[in-house]
């Protein structure tokens, strides 16, 4: 699942409802679209999105408003529209590139099927490129 990996950091508050895993690598993530989720909620470049309950996003927020889907409706909205203007953008600038990363900055504890959720959401908005952030061990 991990495809790709980046040089610059990013700016992320832990809390208790968002604590980053631990890593030893050196590789920060980079300037690019930030999914967070937290305890109780799912962000796009720190605006709510939908809510999150025991690790679960409600069926109401799924495509079709069925649970056993993989694609949260408000975050793929989100996505969608962030790729269509930065693919806008592209086409007026060639210096920018709409290259369809996405930053996901989870807690550490996130259930893997709502981290699945999210990636899959995530690409099926043309964000095929994951990058995850984590708290550098030791200096």
């Amino acid at each position: 699942l991990l495809m790709n990996y980046s040089t610059s950091p990013v700016d992320v508050q832990q809390s208790e409802e968002r604590k980053l895993p631990k890593s030893t690598t050196k590789i920060a993530v980079k300037d690019s679209i930030t999914v967070g989720v937290t305890k109780r909620m799912i962000l796009v470049n720190k605006k709510r999105v939908c809510e999150v309950q025991d690790g679960t996003v409600d069926a109401s927020y799924k495509k079709d408003k069925k649970a056993e889907s993989y694609v949260i409706m408000p975050l793929f909205k989100a996505l969608k529209d962030a790729a269509n203007k930065a693919k806008k953008l592209s086409r007026r600038n060639s210096s920018i590139k709409f290259k369809g990363e996405v930053a996901i900055v989870a807690d550490r504890n996130m259930p893997f099927r709502l981290l699945a959720e999210v990636m899959y959401t995530a690409g099926q908005a043309e964000y095929g490129k994951y990058r995850f952030a984590v708290v550098r061990k030791g200096g």
